[in-house]
């Protein structure tokens, strides 16, 4: 028999770690500076993602009040679908993190910090936290039911032991998926780089004029409150700013509206182009897509932040691939307003980018040269895609088949799959 076997148990977790030890005090001083991680922070591939910005504590949501140190673990205890777990990272003293409510914050006791991680990104654990959420569309598990899943815990060296080979097979994982999503921004950079370029040899060509001379004027709509999910067929939908992305149009990002408070004045249809007004982030402000829906049934509406072209003369696509080519982002980036809110564009600003005055012929051959290298780098990016997403998977399999002892780490090969 392997002379571990015998020392290895299965323990519920609440015997080996203590559970949300610290949060913020309601009379915290309000300029308490500190880096706020949400649910969408955290990913059991990436773990957890530091946010760049500091947020102070007048400003941060209610729900930002746990704290973790390095070494803890966070567990998503709401839409847990989602499989957001991982480990807090090293970070300094300026840069002291917040953890919202949704997480559970496991502080190790008896196991190994890190042995303590990979248990709780295996796929039984995952699996368990799954099946004993309560809800449909936002199940939870209570901190009793969490601290009753059990994991197995040999000895600490054992711990060490396996921990110590999950780090070094992560690494080198984590080192080739950031490799591959390097060369995902690099196709991506290419065909933004040659729809310029011909963005800037159609003005040189044909000489520009204002945005307005192509347009009947420039509209924005409304942001009743809604629910933060899509809507469904037949239900109204208001857009969120996230759902212009990178030129394209993603119709399933809205938020659930009554029908009542929709105004129809503002529904979107296909062929519509729609320009970012507003963000939290100045460089997604003058974003822009054509409205292509596709199979979504659900009624979509302009938001306050998004703006809607009248009756484009231009090619739709022509007058995006104009207003997102370095050219137009350039031009209306200095045009952007910054204030204590969003980071918002005027509708005059963008009424007055210089668009390529080009022919109707010129422009529909344009639009097929620049699809021609976007169709090349989505391509590249669906192969890359793929091949992050299986190590991704061999991750995860490697994490479970090493903390459930399916896998010997002392005899086993590195067996990285391309």
């Amino acid at each position: 028999m392997d002379d571990r076997a015998w020392t290895v148990r299965t323990v519920p977790l609440r015997y080996l770690v203590g559970l949300n030890q610290h949060v913020l005090p309601e009379d915290t001083d309000p300029t308490t500076e500190f880096k706020y991680v949400e649910i969408s922070d955290v990913s059991r591939s990436a773990g957890v993602v530091v946010p760049a910005e500091k947020t102070t504590f007048a400003q941060a949501p209610s729900r930002a009040r746990r704290l973790a140190v390095e070494g803890d673990t966070v567990v998503s205890t709401v839409r847990t679908y989602l499989r957001a777990v991982g480990k807090v990272p090293a970070t300094t003293s300026s840069e002291r993190l917040v953890f919202s409510t949704g997480f559970a914050v496991l502080h190790p006791r008896h196991i190994d910090p890190r042995y303590l991680s990979y248990c709780c990104r295996s796929d039984p654990f995952i699996e368990e936290v799954v099946a004993k959420s309560v809800g449909v569309s936002y199940p939870a598990i209570n901190a009793v039911d969490l601290l009753g899943i059990s994991v197995k815990v040999g000895s600490l060296q054992e711990q060490r032991r396996i921990a110590d080979f999950l780090d070094d097979r992560i690494d080198r994982l984590d080192r080739i998926i950031a490799a591959r999503r390097e060369q995902v921004a690099m196709a991506r950079s290419a065909a933004f780089s040659a729809m310029s370029a011909q963005m800037d040899a159609d003005a040189n060509a044909f000489g520009t004029a204002a945005l307005r001379r192509f347009c009947r004027g420039i509209e924005q709509g409304s942001s009743p409150i809604g629910e933060d999910v899509p809507a469904g067929p037949g239900e109204a939908g208001v857009l969120k700013t996230s759902a212009i992305i990178g030129g394209a149009f993603e119709p399933a990002r809205n938020k659930r509206i009554p029908p009542e408070v929709a105004d129809h004045r503002h529904v979107v249809a296909d062929g519509d182009v729609l320009i970012t007004r507003g963000s939290g982030s100045a460089a997604l402000v003058g974003d822009a897509a054509v409205v292509r829906l596709g199979t979504y049934q659900g009624r979509l509406y302009l938001s306050d932040l998004t703006y809607r072209l009248v009756r484009p003369m231009l090619i739709p696509d022509y007058v995006v691939m104009s207003i997102t080519s370095a050219r137009g982002r350039s031009e209306l980036g200095t045009l952007v307003r910054q204030g204590s809110g969003p980071a918002k564009a005027r509708g005059d600003d963008v009424l007055s980018l210089p668009v390529p005055n080009a022919p109707r012929e010129r422009q529909l051959k344009s639009i097929e040269t620049v699809r021609g290298y976007r169709d090349h780098a989505n391509q590249a990016e669906v192969a890359l895609t793929k091949s992050i997403e299986l190590l991704a998977e061999y991750k995860t399999s490697l994490i479970t088949a090493a903390v459930t002892g399916e896998l010997d780490v002392t005899t086993a090969g590195s067996g990285i799959p391309g």
